[in-house]
C-alpha cells in the first residue's frame, strides 16, 4: 500500500528541514565566530626554513561577506576600495611591514683633501634615515622602510553576466616599492560523490519519502 501524502505530513515535513537547516545555520554561525574571535586574536608566531629564511604566521579569521563589510571593508579604505573590484572575495590579506637597517658604510677610495663632518637626518612619509658624512666616505643609520601591502583573492567580471576570472591583486601604500613578479596558486581539491549537489538533492528525496512514509 502506498503511503497516503497529506497536508499534515508535507507540513510536518517542512517543519522539520526547516528546524535541521536552523540548527545547522546556528552550528555553523556559532564556529564562524569563534574562529573569527580565534584569529583576530592570535599572535603571530616566528620560525625558520631550512635556509634560515624567517617565517611570520598567524592563524586565519573566518568572517562571512557580511561580518567582513562590517567588520573590516567599512573601517579601511585600501580594502574597501580594492575588494569592490571582484564579484567574489575568496581572501583577503593585509600586513604592516617595516624595513630596518642599523648601518651602511660607503667609505671613499680617496679622502677629500679637507677635514669635515656633517650629519643630518631626513623624516619622509615612506622613509627615514640619519647619516654622517666625513672626508673618508658617508655613514647612513637608521634607515627605515615602512610599508602596509593588502593582497585579495577571488573572482572579477568584465560585466555583470561575464565570464569569472580568478585574480590575485596586491597594493602596497609605499609608491617606491613595486612587483616585480606574482605567481598565486590555489590548490582545489577533487570533489568526492558524497560532497556533489546531486548527491545531497538525493539524500534529501530518499529522506523526504521515508519521513513521509
Amino acid at each position: 500500500m502506498k503511503p497516503k501524502i497529506t497536508l499534515e505530513r508535507i507540513i510536518f515535513i517542512a517543519v522539520i528541514i526547516f528546524l535541521l537547516s536552523q540548527w545547522f545555520s546556528n552550528w555553523q554561525n556559532y564556529r564562524l565566530s569563534k574562529d573569527t574571535i580565534s584569529g583576530l586574536n592570535s599572535e603571530i608566531k616566528k620560525y625558520q626554513l631550512d635556509n634560515g629564511q624567517l617565517v611570520s604566521s598567524k592563524q586565519s579569521a573566518i568572517l562571512t561577506a557580511k561580518q567582513f563589510r562590517e567588520q573590516i571593508a567599512n573601517s579601511d579604505k585600501t580594502i574597501k576600495e580594492l575588494t569592490s573590484k571582484f564579484s567574489k572575495i575568496k581572501s583577503v590579506t593585509k600586513t604592516v611591514t617595516n624595513t630596518r637597517i642599523d648601518t651602511i658604510v660607503m667609505n671613499y677610495t680617496d679622502s677629500i683633501p679637507c677635514v669635515f663632518e656633517r650629519k643630518d637626518a631626513i623624516f619622509h612619509d615612506h622613509y627615514s634615515l640619519a647619516y654622517k658624512s666625513t672626508q673618508h666616505g658617508v655613514e647612513i643609520t637608521d634607515l627605515a622602510i615602512p610599508d602596509s601591502i593588502v593582497m585579495v583573492s577571488g573572482y572579477k567580471r568584465k560585466w555583470f553576466l561575464g565570464r569569472k576570472t580568478q585574480t590575485f591583486d596586491i597594493t602596497h601604500s609605499n609608491p617606491f616599492v613595486e612587483e616585480e613578479t606574482i605567481q598565486h596558486i590555489e590548490i582545489q581539491e577533487k570533489k568526492r560523490f558524497y560532497q556533489t549537489d546531486v548527491f545531497k538533492i538525493g539524500v534529501g528525496l530518499i529522506g523526504g519519502f521515508l519521513i513521509a512514509k
